[in-house]
C-alpha cells in the first residue's frame, strides 16, 4: 500500500477526523491562493460565504459535499487528493509553505502563462541540480499541452449546477462500478459505511442528496482506486472538469519536483515574479 493510501485508510473509522483533516487542508490552500471574502464571492456563486467558512473549520461537524472540495481543486488547480491530507498537506506534497503557495500560483496559470512559469523556476534551480529535474520538467510543460485552453475555469462558478451534475455523474460511475463488482446494494453500502437507505440515494443520478468527503474516501480506498477520474466521465454541463481531473495529479507529481528544488530565496523571487507578471 502506498504511503498516501495508507494516510487515507487511516482516516476511514472516523467520519469527524477525516472532516476535520479536509478543512485543515482547505484553509491551507485557501491561504495559499490568497481567497478571502471578496475573492470567494467573485469566484462562486449558490453557497453562502458563512457555509463556506464553515468547510474549513475543523470544528465544523457537519459532513462537506465532495462537490466543493472539487470546485476548489478546479480554481486553485491543486488536485483532490491534496484535501485529504489535511495537517500532512506540505509533508506529503514535499513542498514548504512558500513552496505550497508557489503550487497554487503555478497551477491556477493556463496556456503560456503556466509555461513561462515552469522556465522561470527551472532557470532559478541551482545548476547542480538541474539535471535532478530536467526531465521532470519538460514532462511538465508537455503534459499541460493536452490541457491548454480547454479546461479553464468558469468564473463565477455556480455551485449549485456543478455540485448536480458531479453528483449525477459520480452516481452513474458508482453503479457502473457496482454492476461491474456484481455488488448488492447492500455490500456496497457496508463497504461504504452508511445504510442502505443513503447508499440508494447516493447512487440515485437523480437524487440530489450530496455525496459527502467520507464517503469519496471510503470509496478510494476501499476498492483501492489509484484513479478515480472515471467516474467523472458522465459529466454533461462541465466536461472540462472532468478533462482537467484526469491530468491534475500527473501535473502536481511534475510540477513539485521543480518546486522542491529551489533554494528559499530563489522560491520567494520566483513568488514575488508570479505575482508581479500574472496578478
Amino acid at each position: 500500500m502506498s504511503e498516501l493510501m495508507e494516510h487515507f485508510s487511516n482516516l476511514l473509522a472516523d467520519e469527524e477526523q477525516i472532516n476535520a483533516q479536509i478543512a485543515i487542508a482547505m484553509k491551507q490552500i485557501c491561504e495559499s491562493a490568497r481567497i478571502g471574502r471578496s475573492e470567494f464571492e467573485s469566484t462562486f456563486t449558490g453557497i453562502t460565504y458563512a457555509t463556506w467558512r464553515n468547510y474549513l473549520n475543523p470544528a465544523y461537524k457537519n459532513s462537506r459535499s465532495v462537490a466543493v472540495l472539487a470546485a476548489l481543486s478546479w480554481y486553485t488547480g491543486v488536485s483532490m487528493n491534496s484535501f485529504y491530507l489535511g495537517e500532512k498537506l506540505c509533508a506529503f506534497l514535499g513542498v514548504s509553505q512558500e513552496g505550497l503557495r508557489l503550487l497554487t500560483l503555478i497551477s491556477q496559470l493556463h496556456d503560456e502563462s503556466f509555461e513561462i512559469a515552469c522556465q522561470m523556476a527551472f532557470g532559478l534551480i541551482d545548476e547542480d541540480k538541474k539535471d535532478l529535474v530536467r526531465e521532470s520538467y519538460l514532462k511538465a510543460r508537455l503534459l499541460h499541452r493536452e490541457i491548454a485552453g480547454i479546461c479553464r475555469f468558469p468564473r463565477p462558478l455556480d455551485l449549485n449546477s456543478f455540485s448536480q451534475d458531479y453528483k449525477r455523474s459520480c452516481a452513474v460511475g458508482i453503479c457502473r462500478l457496482q454492476n461491474k463488482l456484481g455488488y448488492s446494494d447492500a455490500q456496497m453500502a457496508d463497504i461504504l459505511g452508511v445504510s442502505e437507505h443513503r447508499y440508494i440515494r447516493l447512487s440515485d443520478p437523480e437524487d440530489e442528496l450530496p455525496i459527502p468527503v467520507f464517503v469519496a474516501v471510503r470509496f478510494k480506498v476501499k476498492f483501492q482506486l489509484k484513479e478515480t477520474s472515471f467516474i467523472l466521465d458522465d459529466m454533461s454541463e462541465y466536461p472540462d472538469f472532468a478533462h482537467l481531473r484526469r491530468f491534475q495529479d500527473a501535473r502536481d507529481r511534475i510540477i513539485r519536483p521543480l518546486l522542491e528544488h529551489l533554494s528559499s530565496e530563489a522560491a520567494a523571487r520566483l513568488h514575488r515574479a508570479l505575482l508581479n507578471l500574472f496578478w
